[in-house]
């Protein structure tokens, strides 16, 4: 089965999420991620609940920046609202160590994406 993931991130860690949606893509995930998924002429906040909508799983990529941006604080909401699993990948500042915790009802676990 094919899981269908929503990444949410600062534009500042851009190339931090990229490099987490072609690691996943590599494996056979799809991933939906602005600006590659974005349609000409559909208001930018429809695409994003949509595509939070439309995914099995929403990725956030917490930094510094993602944490003070409103558009990933809404996108997380629009997650949680709709019952979306929301997997969290930590961006170290100066490295590239990624790390993903997964909030289950029973339990938290934490590993290297590496």
């Amino acid at each position: 089965m094919t899981q269908n993931v929503f990444i949410s991130y600062s534009v500042k860690n851009q190339q931090i999420a990229f490099s987490i949606c072609d690691m996943l893509e590599s494996k056979g995930v799809s991933c939906w991620i602005m600006p590659r998924n974005e349609i000409a002429g559909v208001p930018y906040a429809m695409q994003i609940i949509n595509g939070i909508k439309s995914a099995d799983v929403t990725i956030f990529v917490c930094s510094a920046e993602s944490n003070l941006s409103e558009h990933v604080h809404n996108e997380i909401n629009i997650a949680f609202e709709n019952n979306r699993t929301l997997v969290y990948a930590s961006a170290l500042v100066g490295t590239f160590e990624f790390f993903k915790r997964i909030i289950t009802d029973r339990a938290v676990v934490f590993t290297d994406l590496n």
